[in-house]
């Protein structure tokens, strides 16, 4: 690669995260790019000096891998001036998991963790793990008429939750994912639904717990794990120089959310959803974690460490035997009688959100924020 083509990349705005790094922004790739020497003029050296901004706000957009970008520019940028660039990620080799809170983690990419859902209505009486649901059975003429005045009633609360103003004379305008998820629930044909879980998380007050408790555990799971790392001779930190990055990867089993027993620490950490509108629109469910951890010497010596968190979210909805609305008081079985006809169908949720959190190596209980001046303590 020569330096005009690296040139080149740089100044190839939305494709240069996928020029630099790979498809898969896998940091191996950086490698490559920081440990060739480039040349250039001076005319090209302050062409590219000029061109960083723009890149850079490029990469704001392209969302976790802005980072890496903005990262490997500025690799690029010390090779052409003859300065000595950061030193190559180092991904440390597997180790042995570690518990926080009862939730587990370890190194490396993992598949999603296997998470069982129940039909409700549709449940199998005789097995309750059975993943197979029951057959429906053909409605009634009552049961059709309340499955349509129920799809009206849906379709009407959406009308009203998109006028502005409407909270002023009905509350269906504070419930507007509960809306959504019903309206699904009745016309969805039991297709995969979206949930912008990151508004769950910043909206609902027990949202937020959830999201600090997230944070928190990554920060704990992140600091051990690299501990563990240097204790079995994987990292040793008198090799680390200033600048120089370790990165890896840290994936995290699934955490029930509102789901616990009482007496379950978690159930106070990842407490059941608040506000009406996200009880009735996700309610009790999973979520697991991948996190991309990068350790970096600061020049007083420090470790900084900083992750990139995906939350990913996963939830079946549905109604079920027994149960009632928190809110109301309705009993499911008014709903559920919709799943046993098959004229409405349950169907599965998914969302994801993207954190990000910094700490001091040694220190994960207290979340790292820079000095105002952007110098490092």
């Amino acid at each position: 690669m020569n330096s005009n083509t690296a040139l080149d990349n740089l100044r190839n705005g939305s494709t240069t995260a996928q020029t630099l790094l790979g498809e898969d922004n896998h940091p191996t790739t950086l490698n490559e790019l920081t440990n060739r020497e480039y040349s250039a003029s001076n005319d090209e050296l302050a062409d590219l000096q000029s061109d960083a901004g723009s890149l850079n706000a490029t990469t704001m957009e392209l969302g976790a891998s802005g980072g890496f970008v903005a990262q490997t520019l500025q690799s690029v940028l010390k090779a052409i001036r003859g300065e000595q660039g950061e030193s190559t990620p180092v991904i440390p080799a597997n180790a042995q998991a570690v518990s926080v809170n009862g939730n587990d983690y370890q190194i490396g990419a993992m598949p999603p963790p296997d998470i069982n859902h129940d039909n409700g209505f549709l449940q199998n009486p005789a097995d309750a793990s059975d993943p197979v649901p029951i057959s429906t059975r053909p409605p009634t003429g009552s049961e059709r008429a309340y499955y349509l005045k129920e799809v009206a009633l849906a379709k009407g609360g959406n009308i009203v939750s998109a006028i502005p103003g409407a909270g002023i004379f009905t509350s269906k305008a504070d419930l507007d994912e509960a809306i959504d998820a019903y309206s699904h629930f009745l016309t969805g044909g039991g297709e995969t639904y979206d949930v912008d879980y990151g508004n769950y998380l910043t909206d609902d007050v027990n949202g937020r717990t959830t999201n600090d408790s997230i944070v928190q555990d990554i920060q704990a799971a992140g600091d051990q794990l690299f501990a563990n790392e240097v204790a079995d001779g994987a990292i040793k930190l008198d090799d680390i120089a200033v600048g120089e990055r370790i990165v890896f990867t840290v994936s995290g089993d699934a955490i029930a959310v509102g789901g616990g027993a009482p007496d379950n620490p978690n159930s106070q950490r990842f407490p059941y959803p608040e506000s009406e509108n996200w009880q009735k629109a996700i309610g009790a469910h999973q979520v697991y974690t991948r996190s991309e951890v990068t350790v970096t010497r600061l020049e007083n010596g420090t470790l900084l460490a900083s992750a990139a968190i995906e939350v990913n979210f996963e939830d079946r909805y549905n109604f079920n035997p027994g149960q009632q609305d928190i809110a109301t008081g309705a009993p499911d079985s008014e709903r559920g009688v919709l799943e046993q006809t098959g004229l409405a169908q349950q169907f599965d949720q998914v969302g994801q959100a993207q954190l990000e959190t910094q700490w001091i190596i040694g220190s994960p209980d207290e979340a790292y924020v820079a000095p105002s001046n952007g110098s490092s303590r």
